[in-house]
Order: structure tokens, then C-alpha cells, then sequence
């Protein structure tokens, strides 16, 4: 089945998508890998559940949270949310008037992502039973660098990306969520071998 694809096209869209609260909300979802109530967000985000609820409802609109099914706790019908699984494209690729709003989001985006591995890594450095060498395999890294890629082997890459994430998007037996941003691009579009 194909992912729905959103693309942040207006003001109210980015607002709504690009709330601290609503990220943070977003991120715990996920981690959890399973529906939740809003109590239980509430929890972990150190807010009230009406907070939760109204996070909930624009992320519902935006179409990135849904109802999963209601279930009697202690007497009380509560109600379970999920992610979607919708795939969100910012729209970096629109020169408009949403340009700085959208720039600023995936700068927090990217820089939440490592300070997460940051701090992991911090954590980790401390123990005395860590192995630097076994890091990317365990733990997670940061790598950057130059890859020369020809047209095929960029969408071969692309859709090696889309395919591995897309594959462990659902928390399965003996599983741990891993945080991830891949930033990759052609630095010289136009040129002789890229499309342009």
C-alpha cells in the first residue's frame, strides 16, 4: 500500500506542523511505535491531556494522526491515537513565500536528530563497557562525505532509502526505534551526468 503523501503547501499547514509541542508530540508517537491516549502522551510531554487532545486534532487535520479504537479503562471510554505513517514532503523545492518558514523547520528538524545522537553518543562515551568501533553498528553515527553518483545510482540510492525505512516503519519482536535523517543532494545539477 502506498504511503498518503502530504505536502505543506500553506501558512496554517506549516503552523501546525512545525509546533515544538506538535514535533515533540510527533516524535513520542513514534518511539512508543503504538497507539496511545492522550493521557498517556500527557505523561511524557509534562502537559495537560486537553493539551494533548488539541495537538491531536491539528495533527488530525493535517492528516498525520488518526484514531486507532477506544477502550474502557477504570470505568472511562479512552480513546487511542496513531501515526498515520503519512509522508510529509516540506516543499523546500517552492520559492515562495513560505520559503523562510519551511528553511527554519527542517533546521529544527535536522538539529533535533543530532543532538539526540550527540547526547547518545555523550551517554555512551561514559560507560565503561563501550567499544567505539562497534558505534554505527549498535548505537548510531554521524558520517558525511562526498559520494559520485551517476544518475542510475542516485535513484538507486534513493530508492534502496525509501525501501529499508519504509520496511521498518513498524516496531516488530526484538526491535528498537532508530532516529534518522538522511541529507543528500547533487551538488552540481546541470552538469554532465546529473538531471538537471
Amino acid at each position: 500500500m502506498e504511503k498518503k503523501k502530504i505536502v505543506l503547501s500553506t501558512q496554517e499547514q506549516l503552523r501546525i506542523f512545525m509546533s515544538p509541542q506538535r514535533q515533540k508530540l510527533i516524535r513520542i508517537m513514534g518511539i512508543a511505535g503504538h497507539a496511545m491516549t492522550a493521557k498517556e502522551i500527557s505523561a511524557q510531554m509534562g502537559i495537560s491531556a486537553s493539551s494533548v487532545q488539541l495537538h491531536i486534532r491539528k495533527l488530525t487535520e493535517l492528516g498525520l494522526v488518526e484514531k486507532d479504537h477506544t477502550e474502557r479503562i477504570n470505568g472511562i471510554m479512552a480513546t487511542y491515537f496513531r501515526l498515520t505513517g503519512a509522508e510529509i514532503n516540506l516543499g523546500l523545492q517552492n520559492d515562495d513565500e513560505l520559503y523562510q518558514e519551511r528553511d527554519v523547520l527542517s533546521q529544527n528538524l535536522l538539529m533535533r536528530i543530532y543532538e539526540g545522537c550527540r547526547d547518545t553518543a555523550r551517554r555512551l562515551g561514559k560507560r565503561r563497557d563501550f567499544n567505539a568501533k562497534d558505534s554505527l553498528r549498535k548505537y548510531g553515527d554521524m558520517r558525511t562525505g562526498i559520494a559520485y553518483l551517476r544518475p542510475e545510482d542516485a535513484e538507486k540510492l534513493a530508492d534502496f532509502i525509501t525501501a529499508f525505512t519504509s520496511e521498518h516503519e513498524i516496531p516488530a519482536e526484538g526491535t528498537v526505534p532508530w532516529e534518522y535523517a538522511f541529507v543528500v543532494y547533487n551538488t552540481k545539477p546541470g552538469e554532465e551526468g546529473s538531471d538537471a
